[in-house]
């Protein structure tokens, strides 16, 4: 028989789960917002190069003097995963395949135990790419992983992240419209596809003037994503422990109350 809590430490809960949830919500669309505002701004500064006045052509096009033309692979390395999953043995290090980056971390997610070097493991905040399947750059914001083949981890060259990851955003159609040409079952892109996308690389003073604006915004965005995943593992920590009555909901109506004095509970109780 299951036994469940009073209705009122039932609603008490329901309270609870309703403010994590808000919370997490209201993060999440902050973060959507930051980098509409981060894109629009980056657009602005180096794709447009509004307020900039003088400007020089050549073979490649219009840009402003003082800049220089260059591509991918002079902002960042692209360093690829490796094929990972056959080391899983469900200890250490998550293995991060594409179906993490789109999902995050899961039941399904294989685990390894494995010595691998510092280039092919994601950390919080880094610019990953996959180059295959759903071709998409992603800002990882799960634990210390493992990164599996067809996806490139993009460590920048003397460049601010957030340059790197506008620009890598910047091409991302292009490298969709390359795999969707491929005549094979999956699409994909080339290490030269990379090299031929072309980038124009500001001077010093251009890179920053605009850091003073996106590194801020780019710094706000990756501290409220750990903050709604640290919501979220409080709330899914604190459920089975609520239910159960492991943990139970201190005498009052007011649910900011009670995700504090919870939270801190639950790390008592060793989770």
């Amino acid at each position: 028989m299951l036994l469940r809590p009073p209705l009122a430490e039932q609603q008490a809960i329901s309270s609870i789960l309703r403010t994590l949830d808000g919370k997490i919500d209201g993060y999440r669309r902050q973060v959507t917002l930051i980098e509409d505002v981060a894109a629009t701004v980056f657009r602005a500064r180096f794709v447009d190069c509004i307020g900039v006045e003088v400007f020089e052509e050549n073979e490649l096009g219009r840009m402003p003097v003082g800049w220089q033309w260059g591509s991918l692979p002079d902002l960042a390395r692209f360093v690829n995963g490796g094929a990972f999953t056959k080391d899983a043995n469900g200890r250490g290090r998550p293995i991060l395949r594409i179906k993490e980056l789109n999902g995050g971390i899961g039941d399904e997610t294989l685990h390894t135990d494995i010595e691998v070097v510092d280039d092919r493991l994601a950390r919080d905040n880094d610019i990953l790419f996959a180059w295959s399947g759903s071709l998409a750059a992603y800002r990882w914001s799960g634990p210390e992983s493992v990164i599996n083949q067809h996806i490139f981890k993009v460590i920048p060259d003397g460049w601010p992240l957030w340059f790197v990851y506008g620009w890598l955003q910047e091409h991302m159609s292009d490298f969709r419209a390359i795999a969707r040409d491929k005549a094979t079952t999956m699409g994909h892109i080339q290490r030269h596809h990379l090299s031929e996308a072309v980038v124009p690389l500001p001077d010093a003073e251009a890179i920053a003037n605009a850091d003073d604006v996106l590194d801020s915004l780019d710094g706000h965005r990756a501290m409220l994503v750990r903050e709604a995943a640290t919501l979220g593992e409080i709330r899914d920590a604190l459920l089975p422990k609520l239910i159960s009555g492991e943990i139970r909901v201190p005498d009052t109506t007011d649910p900011e109350e009670v995700i504090g004095p919870a939270a801190e509970a639950l790390v008592e109780a060793g989770s």
